[in-house]
């Protein structure tokens, strides 16, 4: 009896990794309309400030990424260009979230000096 491994069925289908990018996109922005009126109310009459900026890089950076994602998954010429951006893109976006829960998590310790030293200590060293 022969077993078929994933990795054999997602090499050989290779409808399933854009299916798989253009459902990512999808959830990308139905996640955005629904939390966009919260997004207003919270964060768009707050003066500018490095956590406002790493919010905004964070959230709406993925959208350039994703959508360069979807269109290199639908045309099968890609661009080592395009590839070198769109990994730059994702790379930037994947930092800022990072960021942004560093500073989300040293708030909940009520701004713990100790704790901002460990979070960026721990962020740094565990950075390849």
């Amino acid at each position: 009896m022969s077993s078929i491994l994933f990795s054999e069925v997602w090499q050989n289908t290779p409808q399933i990794p854009k299916f798989a990018n253009v459902g990512a996109f999808a959830l990308l922005v139905f996640d955005f309309c629904i939390t966009f009126q919260d997004e207003v109310n919270w964060t768009w009459f707050r003066p500018w400030d490095i956590t406002r900026i790493i919010f905004v890089i964070s959230r709406y950076l993925p959208f350039i990424g994703a959508g360069l994602t979807v269109y290199d998954a639908l045309n099968d010429v890609g661009s080592p260009v395009r590839d070198q951006a769109e990994n730059v893109i994702h790379i930037i976006g994947i930092v800022a979230a990072e960021g942004l829960l560093v500073i989300r998590t040293w708030a909940f310790w009520q701004r713990s000096k100790k704790m901002l030293i460990g979070l960026v200590t721990y962020s740094i060293v565990r950075t390849p």
